[in-house]
């Protein structure tokens, strides 16, 4: 029995599509491609720029901030200037922003540090703002150089380690010149003769060290 044809076709029965004619509809094809190719776009830009600017892609790395200072005296006035670095540490977008930044004592800085919580630590000693005073001739007590540690952490991995100190380091170093301002101002307002020698513009140094254990 013969079937009548309709369009080419035999009634009843789906055409097949040709590959050919798929290709010929290009909205079926063009889309995904287009689609495909924005996404593999911003992968690769996010990728690219996190590998030529890691620390300004980075957030949240945990770090201890330890300040011992004891403080001291200038003119009557009591001055601590290891509670102004920390201040100005956890006021700062730019360090906020990439490092979590935990105020502890030293033996917790110590917890973290040897369980591999904490990839770095920003320690200010006993006698930061005494050493400060001495090295500006605001102080007659003689004391050391003005010094923040910044022991690392290499147990919890050196990329982490090396981000904290790329944040760490350069704002420590900033605020190192704010308080030389503040107290070259204050020098020269009292008649005081800074140390021979001594940087007063970045009275501060900053001193990277790894440790394994604490």
């Amino acid at each position: 029995m013969n079937f009548p044809e309709e369009d080419g076709g035999i009634r009843g029965v789906t055409p097949r599509l040709r590959a050919s004619a798929l290709l010929r509809v290009r909205t079926l094809w063009l889309a995904p491609i287009a689609l495909t190719a924005i996404l593999m776009f911003f992968m690769a830009l996010f990728y690219i720029g996190a590998i030529v600017n890691p620390t300004g892609h980075l957030s949240g790395l945990p770090v201890a901030l330890v300040n011992e200072d004891s403080g001291g005296t200038v003119q009557g006035s009591q001055v601590n200037f290891g509670a102004e670095v920390a201040s100005d540490l956890l006021h700062t977008s730019a360090v906020t922003s990439r490092l979590s930044l935990d105020e502890v004592s030293y033996a917790q800085a110590e917890s973290q540090m040897n369980s591999g919580n904490a990839y770095a630590a920003i320690v200010i000693p006993p006698g930061f703002t005494a050493s400060l005073l001495s090295a500006y001739g605001l102080s007659s007590a003689s004391a050391g150089t003005p010094t923040i540690q910044l022991p690392t952490n290499p147990r919890a991995g050196s990329v982490g380690v090396q981000l904290a100190t790329g944040v760490a380091q350069p704002a420590l170093q900033q605020v190192s010149s704010a308080v030389g301002s503040k107290l070259s101002a204050e020098a020269a307002k009292l008649g005081a003769a800074p140390r021979s020698g001594f940087d007063t513009a970045s009275p501060v140094t900053i001193t990277l060290s790894p440790r394994t254990c604490w």
